[in-house]
């Protein structure tokens, strides 16, 4: 399972997962194992190896893994260190025995990718599904977060049922 984990966690494209992190503004590197770091943000956590940490560490100027960050100009602002319960609804979250694989429908809606699941859609921004170089993608069974490759967790954009969306996907 290691070697499979690391493989996928190779697919991570670092420049794409720099850029998001600074649009977002805050955002935490926390070391999972000695050979794994959680990048933890509101949006999404990805399963890091040690050289896209090191890569994305070093593009952020973050001087301490284990804290929260802020970016402004400059070096980021360290604030409170990173919790349990923020590291343990990764490992829930991925290791969730009721995920579905949601299948894409090649339609973007301005910077929204969806996918279509039992008849109704689920959005994931698409710089963030862009970050995971041909992901497997499935929903979680209570539909919080979207689990790409087995090891990245995205937070979905929710879409209902819409009558004007049915014929282009099915």
């Amino acid at each position: 399972m290691a070697n499979i984990e690391e493989d996928l966690k190779k697919v991570i494209n670092v420049k794409k997962v720099v850029k998001a992190v600074k649009y977002l503004g805050r955002f935490a590197l926390y070391r999972s194992s000695e050979d794994s770091t959680l990048l933890i943000t509101s949006n999404f956590i990805l399963n890091l190896n040690a050289e896209q940490a090191w890569e994305i560490q070093c593009a952020l100027l973050v001087k301490t893994i284990g804290k929260w960050h802020t970016v402004r100009k400059g070096e980021p602002d360290e604030d409170n260190p990173v919790k349990q319960s923020e590291v343990d609804l990764y490992f829930k979250s991925v290791n969730d025995t009721g995920l579905n694989i949601i299948g894409f429908t090649d339609l973007y809606l301005r910077n929204v990718a969806l996918y279509a699941e039992n008849g109704g859609y689920v959005g994931v921004d698409r710089d963030y599904i862009e970050m995971v170089k041909n992901p497997v993608v499935r929903k979680s069974s209570d539909g919080a977060v979207i689990v790409a490759s087995e090891c990245h967790v995205l937070a979905p954009m929710k879409f209902k049922d819409n009558d004007y969306l049915r014929p282009l996907l099915f």
